[in-house]
């Protein structure tokens, strides 16, 4: 691997500083994914709604998954278009900041979010081991990954590939009894 991409992977997380633009334009796409992926989930769980987000937040950002996202990403591109950088505004930073804040406050903290918690544990862990026990039922890729690595390194891959939508419908599959009626 290059530089730069070793760079982009070590320094992707908050409280980095990726040394190269690309680097840079990783971590805070990646902030966005997960702020934005993480409200919709929350919304979806009834855990939150929109309309309850900071103020200054939704004045900044929109409400709404899609004006959210094009939002912060314009913030991104206006504030470093002809520049040798690759940033939020101070105002984009700041609602970025307040967003994880309220996240972790009323999302992430709550004892019903944790119980949560525990039954993706449990799906994941009974997918894993399903897969050891059953790698035929992988794809060929994964196949390949389990003879050319590990057969751990293969299954790992296979589930972290799954949407949740996804491992939650392959669990049903595997793990729940279909009526026979």
């Amino acid at each position: 691997m290059t530089v730069e991409v070793r760079d982009g992977i070590l320094n992707h997380r908050t409280g980095c500083n990726p040394m190269t633009l690309e680097g840079r334009a990783v971590m805070i796409s990646d902030k966005i994914a997960y702020i934005n992926h993480d409200i919709d989930d929350a919304v979806r769980a009834g855990l939150l709604s929109e309309e309850n987000l900071p103020k200054s937040c939704n004045e900044l950002f929109g409400i709404g998954s899609s004006k959210r996202i094009n939002a912060m990403i314009h913030d991104v591109i206006d504030n470093s278009i002809d520049e040798n950088k690759v940033e939020m505004s101070f105002d984009g930073k700041e609602a970025t900041k307040v967003l994880r804040e309220y996240l972790f406050k009323n999302v992430y903290e709550l004892e019903r979010a944790k119980e949560q918690e525990k039954k993706v544990e449990h799906v994941l862990t009974n997918l894993f081991n399903y897969y050891l026990k059953n790698q035929s039922c992988m794809p060929q890729e994964y196949l390949e990954i389990a003879k050319t690595q590990t057969s751990q390194r293969a299954v790992c891959d296979y589930i972290a590939g799954m949407s949740d939508q996804y491992a939650i419908q392959m669990y049903n599959v595997k793990f729940v009894p279909k009526s026979l009626l």
